[in-house]
């Protein structure tokens, strides 16, 4: 008679980054899920939830400070697996749109705007667009096979942190305003995926204080790919924007002059941002222990179910 595994064995396979190591292995996407990465800051602060569909579970560095590497890190990103990526960062990408969108009405007709490319300036206000820069995410491996995680997260890293100013300019300020102004250094950035490796995403905690409101989005977008869906509502964004300070801020875009720097004299004052608050975090961390029950109720159902089916299986096969 067979022997079954040893009790070492099945240890590590039970153990939490081997499961999540399962989980993305039958499932890619939830790589991109299970990275909690803040911009702008060392490799050794990227983490690795243990669980993707639960924001609050165990996280684990994603490169140890001696230099060795999640398990995770080796599973190809896509599948099946490619040896090359494109990548771009969504931000600049609509920063640039949202700027040629603008001016394009002052601008001559010979003109063809080119990110980056010198002489390229706009004849309304003499600003530059953004460069439009891409990465190419290329394999490690000799025989250029597939990209890892690995692969993608030390290329893409290095290549963000080089973009810091550019980035910083992008979220500066409304997306029509792209002048040489661009947001002090402060806060902090996160990086997030929309499952899909080609386009990159950032969110400001200046925007969403707390980050929860991400997070857990990201969250439901695992369960969704694990078909495991959660069914209790999102709490509700508040609505109680001020709506003076929005007419404000509406005002204030009409009425900047955009060929000179935003603290210029006589450029009006920008006004508080109407979009900073709460974001309902309360409401958040008060449904958040009934999602995660309804979730693990639905996952012990799905087990359930699967050890069922073995049962009678191996029931017929005997």
């Amino acid at each position: 008679m067979e022997s079954g595994p040893s009790n070492t064995q099945a240890g590590a396979e039970d153990a939490p980054e081997m499961r999540v190591v399962k989980l993305c292995r039958e499932h890619p996407t939830l790589l991109f899920y299970s990275l909690h990465w803040p911009l702008f800051e060392p490799i050794t602060a990227i983490q690795v939830l243990d669980d993707p569909t639960d924001p609050s579970s165990q996280k684990r560095p994603f490169q140890n400070p001696d230099g060795t590497f999640h398990a995770i890190a080796a599973l190809p990103i896509t599948s099946p697996p490619v040896a090359l990526v494109e990548v771009n960062v969504k931000e600049i990408e609509e920063s640039y749109d949202s700027f040629i969108d603008e001016h394009l009405r002052s601008v001559d007709e010979e003109y063809e705007p080119e990110g980056g490319v010198d002489g390229a300036k706009c004849t309304c206000c003499g600003f530059q667009p953004l460069l439009r820069p891409k990465l190419m995410v290329h394999s490690s491996s000799a025989k250029g096979a597939d990209i890892t995680l690995r692969d993608y997260v030390t290329q893409l890293h290095a290549w963000l942190l080089s973009l810091e100013d550019t980035i910083l300019r992008a979220v500066a300020q409304p997306p029509h305003l792209m002048g040489d102004e661009k947001r002090p250094p402060g806060g902090r950035f996160w990086v997030r995926f929309t499952g899909a490796p080609e386009k990159v995403w950032l969110s400001d905690e200046k925007n969403n204080p707390s980050m929860e409101s991400v997070f857990d989005s990201i969250a439901r977008m695992a369960r969704h790919e694990l078909e495991v869906f959660d069914e209790t509502p999102l709490p509700e964004e508040p609505t109680d924007v001020d709506p003076d300070a929005f007419l404000k801020y509406l005002t204030w875009m009409d009425t900047v002059d955009i060929r000179k720097p935003l603290d210029a004299p006589g450029q009006p004052v920008k006004p508080p941002n109407p979009w900073d608050g709460s974001w309902g975090a309360q409401r958040r961390v008060e449904s958040r222990a009934e999602r995660r029950a309804n979730i693990q109720a639905q996952a012990e159902a799905r087990l359930q179910a699967q050890a069922e089916a073995q049962d009678q299986e191996q029931h017929q096969n005997q």
